[in-house]
């Protein structure tokens, strides 16, 4: 099943559209879809449920539609599949492997820093999202998957960058203002290819080309190198869920009663 499902997303991988700096994109290995698609079915987050993939130039949503095309009785696993980009060339590709698939995958052209269209709000049990790797980066996009969520709750799957320690005391910051809850850390979860432009510890390392990048100045070129110099770039990969009543949590996890985050991260 799932070597089956990985020569899938490795074929449809050569496809892939140029990453676009300026959108901060930068596409994952076949092997590290794979892994997000087999933890979420192994949590129970994909079987009969509505998923929504939040900015999805990784072909998420194409892995779980062929993942149900593999195992469902009826060719679907997730009972709807829907992911939302503002790259319009990220979504022609998203169509064309499910043309030639025959899977369903609903497509949504929208740039999150507008509030969610009516008819995705409160409409998702999981929620799947890569934002850039900064702190309003991460608030927008995870403000935004929260709203996604049913009311009396859901699961996020938010893949992000290792911060330094005074970065990452933000990042839980964020995440506890939310009135989530860190569940689970994943370490080294995440590898890309061709990555894109990685905020401030990465800047730093390249600052040239880091501020012709954040400028929007940068040439296929300085695309290549930057993509050489992070290669493979690790992020981290956080798993969340929204709870609106208290339940049972593991032995080494802290929670109030109150709506819940689980978290995998890099270290």
């Amino acid at each position: 099943m799932w070597g089956r499902l990985l020569g899938l997303l490795r074929k449809y991988f050569e496809d892939n559209p140029r990453v676009d700096v300026t959108l901060d994109q930068s596409h994952c290995t076949p092997e590290t879809n794979l892994r997000r698609v087999a933890l979420m079915h192994e949590q129970g987050a994909l079987a009969g449920k509505h998923v929504l993939v939040l900015g999805d130039d990784d072909s998420v949503s194409a892995a779980v539609a062929l993942l149900g095309k593999i195992v469902g009785k009826d060719g679907r696993l997730a009972r709807r599949v829907v992911a939302v980009d503002t790259d319009e060339r990220i979504l022609l590709h998203l169509r064309d492997i499910a043309v030639q698939e025959g899977v369903i995958i609903a497509l949504v052209k929208h740039d999150v820093r507008q509030p969610l269209p009516e008819d995705l709000r409160g409409e998702f049990d999981t929620v799947t999202t890569d934002p850039p790797y900064t702190l309003p980066g991460l608030v927008l996009f995870l403000s935004r998957a929260v709203d996604a969520l049913y009311p009396e709750g859901g699961r996020i799957y938010l893949h992000f960058g290792h911060r330094p320690p005074e970065e990452q005391v933000e990042v839980q910051g964020a995440i506890a203002s939310m009135g989530l809850v860190i569940e689970q850390m994943v370490p080294n979860f995440n590898e890309y290819v061709g990555a894109g432009v990685l905020a401030a510890q990465e800047r730093e390392e390249l600052p040239g080309l880091g501020h012709a990048l954040a400028g929007g100045r940068a040439g296929s070129e300085d695309v290549d190198a930057l993509a050489r110099a992070l290669l493979p770039a690790r992020k981290q990969m956080l798993a969340a869920e929204r709870r609106l009543v208290p339940r049972v949590v593991p032995p080494a996890v802290a929670v109030a009663p109150r709506p819940w985050l689980a978290l995998a991260a890099d270290q």
